[in-house]
């Protein structure tokens, strides 16, 4: 059709009208009128109904329809099932019919698995929502029982998928398939049908966890376990995530035994199990599945996590449901034994984009692609308008969660977060921190959106709200200064969300005077609207990981000046009940000793210095010898009275304990200094030992400290100390005093009494020997007690059995025993009067005395008990501190809120030496140790307090003052008590905060300014911090999930060393070793004398002291793990580094080693893996991805979950735009064919992405490597804007370039090429005239529609403008164009190589009706060999029309010579010609044809004047509906004009009527049948000879004829097209001629 008529084939047809050569019917080769179709019985669909899908599968054609109006919508089959009726159905569960042996008739139905009100029917529906202007693209997919899945797409609605519901089996039978289900899969319910249809599933109800329990009935592996929900159907689909958990807390011990309490570490397991919750589940499905993200830390405590889910899912079971509060509930457990699946983080972050539309659709290795996608039209500015009016408050827990004092028990029910259920519901926020808070709406389809801001604020106290900040109108916000923040009222507001917290004030989080735990928390209020927004059902509540200005807290202690090393500070040193008395040792550094030794072995005493409020521990300990219970020396020579002994725990050197296991030696070691030995502070902060990034941020810079609770020094005691106040003389402890003190004076008395008997029994032997004795008795018995009960009580004396006066009573009886030496009375009392009962006397007394004297300074200093015991007799019992020192009151709540600015550093255990140097003057240096002396060497120890002048010339070598071992990790700080540098507050907790941040004083405007900002800015993902809830206006939620944990945490201050010899040995075997080998001067002692001292029993001395408080961090410091990496260290001594109270308290020498810091970080997390993105303020809203091509799961073979369901997080790939929007994906080989609008590519699907499992299925990790950033580029010039243009055959792909007015095909042999060049071109460009702004299409209306026909190999291109239609034929396996159609399917499909198709006419007029095209497959509505001619098909009848057959030739032989033509022979059957059309120029004609094609301006635009029927160039160019349509002009009579406006050229057109002669004559016909062949006369032209006249008046005509004569002559011939017509050849015959 392109070619210029001269140049035209004599082989070739110029046009053809309903032909072929192509048939496979006998006649091939031999053009004829294509043979037409026929309309199938009771195949019409609906009145009014129109399709707009279809795709075959297998034997059946699936077709999709909707009414013209689109409130009624349709999925049916041909052939279709031959379905029962309801009455023959065998019905299960569910409703779910069974039939099979079903026959499969030719027919058209509706598919039959719809149930209206528990009824079967047919699958008619308005809840399709098809319409006319989008074509339903429909997938096939095989589904797991032999039915199909059919996936539809429209460009409209989202993506569905419906089961066909049968299924088809050998000899065309048909089975209505049977599922095993709770709710069938495959039967669709009206209620339910919106969600059932969705391609991906769709919860109707908004589930949410909650915890019940955390039993002991498990093997759950240690870590914060947060649990997500899927949604499953009876075929194990699933849903996206639903509902996220907050965080669980799985960890050794019990809450109810604090002490039993511990971390795991990497893989290590438990005895605890999850009990959980799931309210509000959605019954509508069937199972259901449980994701868990468990947050766990290597053995280092780094922190590492890992994804899973339970492989199994859980069915929900009606009768495991329980109703709460009109919600449906299901209770599970999860014990560790389950079988599980893991899964990447990315599974629980794919960010689902909601697909609300897909244009395109192509199924490929088992993927279903999709393309060209359309998100929801959802105006976030409106969504951020909404979270602005969230109304938040800051509130404060009223009910408390507990509290665990020092001594790790719960006073107050509920344990802290020592409690997973706490953890899990009641996790507070920070006082002072920034926090960023936002909320995610929740759209229909369960993909959610970005977070968007809340209206932040600077909480100025508890209560307080956001509120306020609603007023301020949009003006100020635009003209605020400071970028989205303003001033009011005192406080910041910001659009981003920021909220910063008040101080504490009033409100103690930690309160000490209820003992109990108040955390912060926000509620949040959901605003009142007029308008709930559309397509949003939920929502949640967002926050990111805060960036804390607090890294952490600490309690201050002090660093000694001359050792550098801790010491503790004691509160009460000075409340202390004063001792009087000489004790038998020197405890808690109270007395000190005035003389190294005297002649009459009494020592004086001094009372330590009251300024002495700072101690530590030595390892040396001060005893009176004469108290020992054994002879301490070997060497004579050095026996004094008091001596410094190596002592252990359990093991008491005194004669009156010995035995007593609970003897501690700590208040025998305690030293004392004070203020003027103070170094500096140090801070004891378990954040740091844990944490390695705090420890290299505590590098020796700056940090700011503020106070904020002071506490009391509290020791603990190995038994608790009676209150022994006697104001009622009923009281219990009354009465032991009374009972004891009588106990005492019957003690004394009986002694008296026995001496006053002895000396009876005596003096009958002898004279007056005893003078002395009897002067005893009464001295001791009356100088002992003198008490009085009723109003007070008061003693004197010490009661203490005087040596001389005893020793009388000896002298006394040995003289009688020399007198009389067969005396055996004295003999007895001789043996009574023995040293040892002396000490045994001595020692009862003693118990007896201290008693009453600690009872009365107990009523006089203290109403509450005794705070003090001095390692004496109380009631009979020995108490003696535990090492143990508990910070467990407030002294004090810091009104010192002033910021001090210190440079802290981080001294880790057994540094030696680190400083902050003062290059200026190095004495000044802060030097921090935490060892003292040398494990290997004795003489290496540190001195404690130095400078002391009564100290160092009364002690010498005896210095109690000497320090060995090592002392646990500290922040060493760099006050120096200078007036610029004042010391820290002693037992304070401190808030550190962190760089450059000012929390008070004069930069603290500057630095909120700056965090309010940073954090504005801050782009890191947010983390549900709520459940899930359904939107409803004015709901209030309370927000917990914070991260602010309390804590009570506990350091052993000291410990001794290990002997690098002897390292397992708690005994000191020479514990006077020391005193031995040491002389008057600690630096004089020789080499060999420390030589000499046991080095093994000083490394083996009891130490440690363990200090005790509560503290708030970011870390839950509670549940620390032991450390079982130093195997050297378990092997030696058999255990592993751990913590108090988990290993109790003991300075044995298993117990000598570091503590844990390990910390399992995994236990620090407080919100779970799922991220959410901030939604960014961009100047448009992208819901477009039309370049966007997604993919799904591998879909594999018989499973019964559907992987073309599941969308994954990178399963997507975005292509540039440079070639317009994706139109159509089709699959091509192993790849995908890509048509855009303005151009062609090939996708490359990477097998190699595609891994194969070990149950042989195939899969992709997430997307991964699937599709490559490059595509191969077909076609960088034609592509389509039309998808149903764009079609598959076997041979190829073709499409329609509307734009470019090209019509193209890619194959593998010959690339892509564009078919239209030079053959049908001119004809596109004529009549192509859809254009960019038609491009949506409406099936019936506007569209450009390919179609195939299976049977011939035909590709028919149908383009659909208005009124204007038209069908263009190429065959796919000649390579030829073939013909054009004047008939107009509008769809079609083949099956079996049988094509079918619907009548575009028809269906506008509401009457769609199946056809069948050709004589193919085997329908017994047909029979060509009986006389009946309707049960055929006819030529060219197509739709039940009759439609004529046209062809057209040009004569061009004799190439530029002109010729007469005068006859035509027309080789062919004797089928007449109806007509014959010729067409010339004309040139070589002598009459004015000027006046016939051209104006002139001496001819007016109008030929004949005042007349409106004239013609002039504008008009022959014909209508739209034909552009070439001749035009009549009076010259000429049998002739028409016609006019090229392409080549600006006239033809001359004439039409002759075929006459037959033998009906006509031969002087009126012109045509005959002869010898196989017609035979026809061409009429001449005629014309009216006036044309040459130079007037353009109306005048009579003057008729002339002339031969058609030109250079060539285009004939075309025309038959009405119902009888066949087979052309042969043709032969024109014509005679040469000159112009």
């Amino acid at each position: 059709m392109d070619l210029n008529p001269i140049s035209q084939p004599n082989n070739s047809l110029s046009d053809c009208l309903n032909g072929t050569i192509i048939t496979y019917d006998g006649n091939e080769f031999n053009l004829q009128n294509d043979f037409g179709n026929y309309s199938l019985k009771n195949c019409s669909l609906q009145q009014n109904f129109v399709p707009v899908g279809m795709k075959s599968y297998g034997d059946i054609i699936y077709i999709a329809s909707c009414s013209k109006d689109g409130k009624l919508c349709e999925l049916g089959t041909y052939p279709s099932p031959k379905y029962p009726n309801l009455d023959e159905l065998n019905y299960n569960i569910g409703n779910q019919a069974y039939a099979e042996n079903l026959e499969l008739e030719n027919n058209y139905k509706p598919l039959w698995n719809y149930s209206v009100n528990g009824i079967r029917q047919n699958f008619t529906t308005g809840l399709l929502n098809f319409d006319l202007d989008h074509p339903v693209n429909i997938e096939i997919q095989p589904s797991y029982d032999g039915s199909v899945n059919l996936i539809l797409n429209d460009d409209k609605n989202e993506p569905r998928l419906i089961n066909s519901g049968f299924s088809i089996y050998e000899n065309r039978k048909v089975r209505l398939v049977k599922r095993n289900q709770k709710e069938a899969t495959n039967l669709y319910l009206e209620e339910k049908f919106k969600n059932q249809i969705r391609l991906k599933k769709v919860v109707e109800k908004i589930p949410r966890f909650e915890l019940l329990d955390v039993p002991s009935t498990g093997q759950l592996k240690g870590g914060n376990y947060t649990f997500y929900l899927k949604m499953a159907d009876s075929d194990y689909n699933k849903s996206d995530i639903v509902a996220e958990s907050g965080q669980v807390s799985i960890f050794k011990g019990n809450s109810t035994s604090i002490n039993s309490i511990h971390g795991t570490l990497l893989n290590e397991t438990t005895d605890k199990a999850i009990q959980l919750r799931i309210d509000n589940i959605d019954t509508s499905f069937s199972n259901f599945y449980i994701l868990y993200s468990r947050e766990f830390s290597d053995l280092n405590g780094v922190r590492q996590y890992e994804t899973f889910e339970l492989t199994k899912p859980f069915e929900i079971n009606e009768k495991e449901l329980i109703d709460i509060n009109k919600e449906k509930c299901f209770t599970i457990q999860i014990d560790g034994t389950e079988t599980v699946t893991q899964i990447s983080e990315e599974e629980l972050n794919i960010e689902y984009i909601p697909v609300d539309a897909v244009k395109t659709q192509a199924q490929q290795q088992n993927m279903l692609f999709i393309g060209n996608i359309k998100s929801d039209n959802l105006i976030y500015k409106e969504l951020q308008e909404i979270a602005y009016k969230i109304k938040v408050t800051l509130k404060q827990d009223t009910n408390g969660i507990g509290w665990v004092n020092a001594s790790y028990n719960t006073v107050t029910s509920g344990s802290e977060y020592y409690n997973p259920k706490n953890i899990y519901n009641y996790l507070g926020y920070w006082p002072e921190e920034y926090y960023r808070f936002g909320i995610v709406f929740i759209r229909d389809d369960d993909t959610i959106t970005p977070a968007f801001n809340l209206l932040g604020k600077e909480f100025s106290n508890v209560e307080d709200s956001n509120e306020s900040g609603f007023l301020i109108d949009e003006k100020t916000w635009k003209n605020s200064s400071n970028d989205n923040y303003i001033l009011k009222e005192n406080s910041y507001y910001n659009r981003n969300g920021v909220f910063k917290n008040p101080l504490q004030g009033n409100n103690k989080i930690q309160n000490y005077d209820s003992q109990n735990v108040y955390p912060w928390y926000y509620t949040f209020e959901f605003p009142t609207l007029n308008k709930l927004p559309e397509r949003i059902k939920g929502y949640f509540y967002v926050r990111q990981k805060r960036v804390p200005t607090i890294l952490c807290q600490g309690m201050s202690i002090s660093i000694d000046k001359t050792s550098h090393t801790p010491m503790l500070y004691d509160s009460h040193w000075n409340d202390r009940p004063k001792q009087t008395l000489r004790g038998p040792r020197i405890f808690n550094g109270d007395l000190f000793l005035q003389n190294d030794k005297t002649s009459d072995g009494l020592i004086p005493l001094k009372l330590a210095n009251p300024d002495d409020v700072y101690f530590t521990e030595s390892f040396l300990a001060n005893f009176q010898d004469s108290q020992l219970f054994k002879d301490p020396f070997n060497n004579k020579d050095k026996e004094a009275n008091w001596h410094l002994y190596l002592v252990t725990d359990g093991k008491s050197p005194l004669q009156a304990e010995k035995g007593d296991k609970k003897y501690t030696a700590l208040g025998d070691h305690i030293i004392r200094t004070n203020t003027s030995h103070k170094q500096c502070s140090a801070i004891l902060s378990l954040d740091a030992c844990i944490i390695p990034e705090l420890q290299s941020r505590f590098n020796g810079e700056e940090r700011n400290l503020i106070a904020q609770t002071t506490l009391d020094f509290i020791p603990i005691y190995t038994d608790e100390i009676e209150d022994l106040s006697l104001d009622d003389e009923n009281d219990p402890s009354r009465t032991d005093v009374r009972n004891s003190i009588q106990a005492m004076e019957s003690t004394t008395r009986n002694l008296t009494e026995f001496v006053n008997k002895m000396n009876s029994d005596l003096s009958t032997s002898y004279d007056s020997p005893i003078n002395k004795i009897s002067v005893w008795g009464p001295y001791y018995h009356c100088s002992f007690w003198q008490c009085k009960w009723k109003d007070n009580w008061e003693y004197t004396g010490v009661g203490e059995i005087n040596d001389s006066k005893w020793n009388s009573i000896v002298s006394g009886l040995q003289i009688l025993k020399e007198k009389d030496p067969t005396n055996t009375l004295v003999d007895t009392y001789l043996n009574y009067f023995t040293e040892d009962n002396k000490k045994d006397y001595n020692a009862q007394l003693n118990i007896m005395q201290n008693k009453l004297a600690l009872f009365k300074s107990s009523k006089g200093q203290d109403s509450e008990g005794v705070s003090y015991a001095h390692g004496n007799a109380i009631f009979g019992k020995t108490v003696y501190y535990t090492r143990a020192f508990q910070y467990d009151k407030i002294l004090s709540t810091s009104t010192d809120t002033s910021m001090k600015t210190n440079k802290v550093i981080f001294v880790n255990s057994e540094t030696v030496s680190k400083s902050f140097p003062n290059p200026v003057e190095k004495e000044k240096s802060v030097v921090f140790c935490t060892q003292a002396g040398d494990p290997t060497d004795v003489s290496k120890v540190a001195i404690f307090g130095e400078g002391d002048e009564y100290r160092d010339k009364l002690y010498g070598t005896q210095f109690k003052w000497a320090l060995r071992g090592k002392y646990c990790p500290i922040l060493g700080i760099d006050d120096v008590g200078e007036d610029d540098k004042p010391f820290l507050s002693d037992n304070t907790i401190y808030n550190i905060y962190t760089d450059n941040y000012y929390p008070t004083g004069n930069n603290h405007e500057l630095s909120k300014q700056q965090w309010f900002s940073a954090r504005s800015i801050d782009n890191s993902p947010f983390y549900a911090v709520s459940d899930r809830y359904i939107i409803k206006n004015g709901d209030i939620h309370d927000i917990y999930r914070g991260d602010c944990f309390t804590n009570t945490v506990s350091f052993r201050i000291n410990r001794n060393f290990i002997d690098p010899e002897v390292p397992i040995v708690n005994d000191v075997l020479q514990f006077a070793t020391w005193a031995e080998n040491t002389y008057d001067n600690f630096y004089r002692t020789k080499k060999e004398n420390w030589a000499k001292i046991n080095r093994a029993d000083v490394n083996a001395v009891s130490l440690g002291m363990w200090v005790t408080f509560k503290c708030m961090s970011n870390y839950n410091l509670g549940i620390r793990s032991e450390n079982r990496q130093h195997t050297d260290e378990m092997a030696l001594l058999g255990n592993p580094r751990s913590f108090f109270p988990l290993a109790g308290i003991s300075a044995e020498c298993g117990q000598k080693i570091e503590e844990s810091w390990l910390l399992n970080s995994g236990y620090n997390a407080t919100v779970g893996r799922k991220t959410n993105l901030l939604n960014q303020k961009l100047p448009y809203q992208k819901t477009d991805y039309s370049n966007r091509v997604m993919f799904s799961n591998i879909a594999v073979k018989d499973s019964f979950s559907n992987g073309y369901r599941v969308f994954q997080g990178a399963s997507y790939r975005d292509i540039d735009n440079q070639y317009g929007e994706i139109t159509k994906l089709l699959p091509w080989g192993n790849n995908l064919f890509c048509v855009f609008e303005h151009g062609c590519a090939i996708i490359p699907v990477n097998e190699k992405a595609l891994m194969q499992t070990t149950t042989e299925q195939t899969i992709h990790i997430y997307g991964y490597g699937v599709l490559p950033d490059q595509l191969s580029i077909i076609s960088q010039d034609f592509g389509s804007i039309w998808a149903d243009s764009i079609i598959r055959t076997p041979l190829g792909i073709y499409g329609v370039d509307s734009s470019a007015k090209k019509i193209w095909r890619y194959t593998d042999s010959k690339g892509f090429e564009t078919i239209s060049d030079m053959v049908v071109q001119r004809f596109l460009n004529d009549n192509l005239l859809v254009t960019e702004s038609d491009k949506y299409t409406n099936i019936l209306t506007r569209n450009i529609k390919t179609h195939y026909n299976a049977y011939k190999g035909d590709v028919m291109f149908t383009f659909i403008k208005d009124n204007f239609t038209w069908n263009i034929c190429y065959n796919e396996r000649q390579g030829m164009w073939i013909t054009k159609y004047s008939w107009m399917p509008v769809y079609s499909e083949n099956i079996n190589n049988q094509f079918y198709s619907f009548s575009l006419d028809q269906s506008k007029e509401g009457d769609a009706k199946l056809y069948l095209h050709g004589r193919t497959g085997i329908f017994d509505e047909i029979d060509y060999t009986d006389n009946n001619p309707t049960n055929q098909l006819k030529p060219t009848k197509w739709y039940d029309k009759q439609e004529p057959f046209e062809f057209e030739f040009v004569v061009t032989q004799d190439t530029g010579l002109h010729k007469i033509f005068d006859n035509l022979i027309l080789v062919s059957n004797n089928v007449q010609p109806e007509s014959i059309q010729f067409s010339l120029i004309g040139d070589s004609y002598l009459f004015n044809k000027a006046r016939l094609y051209h104006d002139s301006e001496n001819n007016p635009i109008n030929i004949y004047k005042n007349t409106d029927d004239g013609f002039n160039k504008e008009n022959l160019r014909g209508t739209i509906a034909n552009p070439y349509t001749p035009i009549e002009t009076p010259y000429l009579k049998n002739t028409k004009i016609q006019y090229d406006p392409i080549l600006d050229q006239y033809e001359l057109v004439m039409e002759q009527q075929t006459k037959n002669m033998e009906t006509f004559g031969r002087r009126l016909g012109n045509i005959h049948y002869k010898e196989d062949a017609w035979y026809l006369v061409f009429d001449p032209i005629v014309f009216d000879e006036n044309i040459n006249s130079q007037s353009v008046e109306k005048t009579n005509p003057k008729w002339k004829t002339v031969p058609l004569k030109d250079k060539w002559l285009k004939i075309r011939i025309k038959y009405r097209g119902d009888q066949l017509a087979i052309i042969t050849a043709l032969n024109t015959i014509y005679r040469l001629t000159s112009s």
